[in-house]
């Protein structure tokens, strides 16, 4: 039997707007991978961090007994640089949430801080 698990919406717009508000320009990935570690250490789920280049890390994290079924699941945290700050209504490292509270506006939110926060 499948289990369902209810979605703390309030949780997930923490979680998104946490990734947003750590900068992660292509190149220099450092701190937010270190973040995603911290996430999983606080939850108590198996990680690694491995890296052929020190400032790009990549965090693994297993669940459950490693036999099938399997579901892998893959996403990256690196941006592009903000090329001009004064067209941004927000900031672009804040994570605001739009008044309607259906989107959440900042660097990364949709390619793909937001996808990988739902992964989280």
């Amino acid at each position: 039997m499948t289990e369902a698990y209810a979605i703390d919406r309030e949780r997930l717009i923490d979680i998104v707007t946490d990734l947003i508000g750590i900068p992660s320009v292509s190149g220099d990935e450092l701190a937010i991978m270190q973040h995603v570690a911290g996430f999983f250490e606080g939850a108590g789920i198996e990680h690694v961090v491995t890296a052929l280049d020190p400032s790009r890390p990549n965090v693994v994290a297993s669940i459950g007994s490693g036999g099938p079924p399997y579901l892998a699941m893959n996403g990256h945290l690196d941006t592009v640089p903000i090329s001009d700050p004064d067209r941004w209504e927000t900031d672009p490292f804040k994570g605001t949430l739009s008044p309607s509270g259906k989107r959440i506006f900042g660097r990364g939110s949709s390619d793909m801080k937001g996808s990988v926060g739902v992964m989280l």
